[in-house]
């Protein structure tokens, strides 16, 4: 179940958010009804300009920001304490300390995860393949599709199982096909990052040039047939809930989601909505090619 934590915060601030860089100054304007945002909040934007490591900026990632440095020096004061305490301070101390470890971590190299690119390199059907998914989705790394659990548009008061298109390198769609010259730079970024990756986990130059080129590719056949941002404000789109059987028998039978399930620790689902079922049908052509 989630919990939304609720903040009273003053208008003047809360539409206050610098959602472009702000110009040296912004007079206000002398008429409300010209452009009552900028009437509102010149002072606040001319106070506050984006930092340059955002794209945005507003009250909320002020707060954001207050409270991972709050968290930080929890973590900190945790690892310092780790070898005299117990408990929960000695668990998220040695946590913390061993996520800072960064000379261990460089020592292992990419031996930490080899068992994960094992049972990838291993795949060979269905079943092997919702098992590697299904692993992999449980240390949070993002493979074809994400899962969750959302309360049922139709009844509130149930929570149901969501499944909804995931598994794209780049923020959303539209980063695959915009065609200004920044979306072109950034995906010419993406790949030679995937290059440098697989060239750090062993590949040869062209091996991993190959590699980036093949995973981007597919990414892109993806990307095709997901939501694209505009699309996720519409609850219509979002909602399709749906029995089990048709997703499995119908949409993405290619996909072995009984195992996939097993795999999560999740019980039989009598119905799920599939946010997007083009994507899964979709989907479903490229796991069977």
């Amino acid at each position: 179940m989630k919990r939304t934590l609720k903040l009273w915060i003053p208008f003047a601030l809360l539409v206050g958010s610098s959602c472009v860089a702000p110009q040296a100054d912004h007079a206000a304007p002398t008429d409300p009804g010209e452009d009552f945002f900028l009437h509102v909040n010149h002072d606040w934007m001319d106070s506050n300009p984006i930092p340059d490591a955002y794209g945005s900026w507003g009250v909320f990632h002020e707060i954001s920001e207050r409270n991972k440095t709050v968290l930080r020096g929890i973590l900190e004061s945790a690892a310092e304490q780790r070898l005299t305490s117990t408990g929960l301070t000695q668990q998220l101390g040695t946590f913390w300390a061993s996520g800072m470890d960064a000379a261990t971590a460089e020592a292992r190299g990419v031996e930490s995860i080899r068992p994960y690119l094992d049972r990838i390199a291993a795949v060979e059907g269905r079943e092997s393949l919702a098992q590697v998914v299904g692993e992999l989705q449980m240390i949070n790394v993002d493979v074809l599709f994400g899962l969750g659990a959302e309360a049922d548009f139709e009844d509130s008061t149930q929570t149901i199982t969501f499944i909804m298109p995931g598994g794209l390198g780049l923020p959303e769609k539209d980063y695959y096909f915009r065609e200004d010259e920044e979306s072109a730079r950034l995906r010419t970024q993406y790949v030679a990052h995937m290059t440098a990756m697989f060239t750090l986990a062993g590949d040869s130059a062209t091996e991993a040039a190959a590699a980036a080129q093949r995973v981007y590719d597919l990414e892109l056949l993806m990307a095709a047939d997901t939501l694209g941002a505009l699309e996720y404000r519409n609850p219509q789109t979002l909602s399709n809930k749906i029995p089990t059987s048709e997703m499995t028998d119908d949409i993405m039978p290619a996909f072995a989601w009984e195992h996939y399930f097993q795999v999560m620790g999740i019980p039989a689902q009598p119905v799920a909505n599939l946010v997007g079922p083009s994507y899964f049908r979709a989907l479903d052509t490229l796991l069977q090619e």
